[in-house]
């Protein structure tokens, strides 16, 4: 598979915040969510660790030749 994704760091800290989509290539036959088109599974995803932590899938249907645009920003101190 092959991910791509945008994101702030916590190198110099303990927080990363990040949000991409990801192409699987793989026996999906036990999916039930983002059916695999021409054996490849799109899916869209977030983590956040630190306050607030989350780490999961976003309900967000991709598709091949889709445009994707996403940002993260930091606000505060």
């Amino acid at each position: 598979g092959v991910s791509v994704w945008t994101g702030i760091d916590g190198y110099m800290g303990d927080t990363v915040e990040q949000i991409g989509f990801t192409a699987d290539c793989h026996d999906a036959s036990n999916v039930t969510k983002n059916k695999p088109i021409n054996g490849v599974t799109y899916y869209a995803w977030a983590q956040m660790f630190g306050a607030g932590a989350y780490d999961g899938s976003i309900d967000l249907p991709i598709y091949p030749e889709d445009v994707i645009y996403y940002n993260v920003t930091y606000i505060g101190d």
